[in-house]
């Protein structure tokens, strides 16, 4: 992990970070009377570089700028690629071709100070992310089945897949104000 931090003359601030995350799984599974798996081992070895660039800019002593980009990843854990388990009527299986997630994101703030005293403060903040290879539950069978006795009941087959994208976008808006000289 590198970071750096840079003030830019007395109104602004760039900041920047990069991670190298490596991660790596290996999981063997023993026969079991409830169900039979296609499979018998699962091995995953994945690394990504991430990082951020954000900067922050004093316009006036009323109005600030942030501005920040981002990526991520996330590998999948033993939970995600090899835990049988149940919940809500639907019973999740192992799937050996599950993939890492990534993420890269872009966040737009505004803060206005009324008066640049600090009485009241506005802030806005705009973001939107792009979700690569989302780990989803999906409906799916096993052995040609899509229901699974488990615990005494039966339960809907699921396992966890990589979706193609998601996008996901927001906003927030807060406001923060002076009341008295110790409350706000």
């Amino acid at each position: 992990f590198a970071a750096v931090r840079h003030d830019i003359h007395s109104k602004g601030l760039l900041t920047a970070g990069l991670r190298y995350n490596s991660a790596s799984l290996r999981a063997q599974f023993l026969p079991d009377a409830n169900y039979d798996l296609p499979f018998e081992t699962i091995e995953s070895r994945k690394g990504a570089w991430t990082g951020g660039l954000a900067t922050q800019w004093q316009a006036s002593k009323a109005w600030r700028f942030n501005t920040s980009l981002s990526s991520g990843f996330r590998h999948p854990n033993i939970d995600d690629v090899g835990k049988v388990r149940e919940k809500g009527g639907y019973v999740i299986v192992p799937n050996d071709s599950l993939r890492p997630e990534y993420l890269y994101s872009a966040e737009q703030g505004v803060t206005w100070n009324l008066g640049g005293r600090g009485l009241m403060e506005v802030d806005a903040t705009g973001f939107v992310t792009l979700w690569k290879d989302a780990i989803v539950p999906v409906n799916a069978s096993l052995a040609g089945d899509t229901m699974m006795w488990i615990d005494g009941d039966s339960a809907r087959v699921q396992t966890h897949m990589n979706a193609s994208t998601a996008l996901l976008r927001g906003a927030r808006l807060s406001m923060r104000a002076q009341l008295f000289p110790k409350i706000s």
